[in-house]
């Protein structure tokens, strides 16, 4: 929640802390390609084909 609510940083410092180094740098891979998407991407209209 912390990444994807712009706490990049504060993320990636737990998740370091608590995951193995390979498993921590997917997560944070996934989150900047979130990051990246279009904020409209995932609204209601999108999915429903409106």
């Amino acid at each position: 929640m912390l990444g994807l609510n712009g706490n990049r940083a504060e993320a990636e410092q737990i998740l370091r802390r608590h995951l193995p180094p390979e498993q921590a740098d997917r997560n944070l891979n996934w989150l900047d390609n979130e990051a990246a998407r279009p904020t409209g991407a995932r609204t209601w209209e999108s999915l429903s084909g409106r």
